[in-house]
Order: C-alpha cells, then sequence, then structure tokens
C-alpha cells in the first residue's frame, strides 16, 4: 500500500498525517519547543551537561535538540537490553539513557577530551565529579509544564502534519486543562493519549474533554513507567552491601548485653 493511501483518512482533517505520530528522527529538533542555548555554551565551555528526569519529561529531545545547535555532534542511545554501542570519534558526544552503559564504560566516557552531554534517569554527578569534570544537572522533572507550553507543542505537531492552507482542528482551552490535569508533565501519555483522538477524529473542529474521555488511554508502561536504576559495578555492589552488614552488626554490638 503506497504512503498516500495510508495517508489519506486524514485529508478531512487537513493533515498528512496523525500529527501526534512518530517522528523521523532528523525532523524531531525543528518540532521541539526547548530552549537549549545555556547548555550549548556549557557543553562548549567543557561542562558536562546531565538532563534528569522520569520517562516521557523530554530528556531525548533536548539531548537532539542539543546536538542539533552543536557542530559535529553525534547523538548516541544507549539501549536497556541491548549491547552497549560504540561511542563515534566525534568531537562532541550526546548520549541518551547513560544510567545503561556498564559502569567502565562510563568513567571511559568521562574521561575522554571531549564536551559531552547526557540523559540519565538518575543523576551520575557524583561519579562525573570524581572523574575531574565539571557537572551541570538539569532537573526535567522541576520544569513546568503549563498550559502554554502544551500549547505550543500541540500547535506545532499540527503544522508539522498539515496538508493544505485552511483550518486545522483544534484543542479547547478545557482540553488543554484536562491533559494537564491527567498527565501533568508526562508530555509522552499526553502525546500518546491525543494520537488515539486524533485516530477517530473525523472533521475539522475544536477537540474538547467529551473527545478526550473516548479515547484509549495510554497504558501504564507509560503513564506510570518504573525507571530502572543505574547500572553499577559489582566492587560498588559489593561495597554497598559489606556497610549494610557492618551498620547491621554495629547496631547489634550496640544493643547486645
Amino acid at each position: 500500500m503506497s504512503d498516500d493511501a495510508l495517508q489519506l483518512p486524514f485529508a478531512p482533517l487537513n493533515l498528512r498525517r496523525n500529527p501526534f505520530g512518530q517522528v523521523p528522527i532528523d525532523e524531531r529538533p525543528q518540532l521541539a519547543v526547548v530552549d537549549v542555548e545555556e547548555w550549548v555554551e556549557a557543553v562548549q565551555g567543557g561542562t558536562v551537561v546531565e538532563f534528569v528526569g522520569r520517562s516521557g519529561r523530554g530528556k531525548s529531545t533536548h539531548l537532539r535538540v542539543l546536538a542539533a545547535h552543536l557542530p559535529e555532534a553525534a547523538y548516541v542511545h544507549v539501549h536497556k537490553d541491548r549491547p552497549p554501542p560504540a561511542m563515534p570519534d566525534r568531537p562532541v558526544l550526546c548520549v541518551d539513557e547513560a544510567q545503561f552503559l556498564p559502569p567502565r564504560r562510563r568513567r571511559a566516557l568521562y574521561r575522554r577530551d571531549a564536551p559531552l552531554a547526557l540523559g540519565t534517569h538518575a543523576s551520575l554527578a557524583d561519579e562525573i565529579e570524581a572523574a575531574d569534570r565539571v557537572v551541570k544537572t538539569v532537573s526535567l522533572d522541576d520544569r513546568p509544564v503549563d498550559a502554554s507550553l502544551l500549547r505550543q507543542i500541540v500547535d506545532r505537531r499540527l503544522e508539522w502534519a498539515r496538508r493544505n492552507e485552511g483550518n486545522l482542528p483544534q484543542l479547547s482551552d478545557e482540553a488543554v486543562t484536562w491533559l494537564l490535569e491527567r498527565y501533568g508533565d508526562n508530555l509522552r501519555a499526553i502525546e500518546h493519549h491525543l494520537y488515539a483522538v486524533f485516530q477517530h477524529l473525523d472533521s475539522v473542529r475544536t477537540v474538547g474533554p467529551d473527545d478526550l474521555e473516548r479515547a484509549e488511554t495510554p497504558p501504564a508502561a507509560i503513564t506510570n513507567p518504573v525507571d530502572p536504576p543505574v547500572r553499577e559495578s559489582m566492587g560498588t555492589v559489593l561495597r554497598r552491601r559489606i556497610c549494610s552488614v557492618l551498620r547491621r552488626l554495629g547496631t547489634t554490638l550496640l544493643i547486645t548485653p
């Protein structure tokens, strides 16, 4: 089946595709509503910038936009269930899901004489500083997602998927409020829910809370993701267990007559 045939169902919406579907990798930076100027300067100055946050909070988006602003930067994604990728020989590295790298690989990464930015579920600042690198932690869990920001994200996606001149579907203010009250700062869950809404929208009109209520909700893995811990070396794990045992023994000795 041709791409045109697959996209025709969205023609009544004046759209080429579902605006909240998968975005090609090379188009993601232009759709992102983030400001990375201050972090560009920090990375170029030798500071390791780490974007820390739970799943769906924009770590990958920030890293991709940052990479797009840095000449000759490489974006590398580390997957939990795959062998760690080789790091390219590039002047700047933006490494996503860095917590999945084995500890020795992370230490080698910090020792590279190259500008570096990371995305991680948990801060790696202690081990970065132990490698004598200056680190700037950007907590995306603390970034407010308000109605203005969500409206910008939605409008940019709609324009990206536009088919022709003319009107496009819009979200009512009540729908924006509904999404924020339901999902807070979980942008991945919001996009997933809007994808379901637009799959069944049949005309150019305003989308309201009733449309959101009728749509299929995202799975629990998206609404309440369980972020895995940082991979640790056996030495670190062993030291923690020894310390735990010693603390318990110390308590026992104190209370034993």
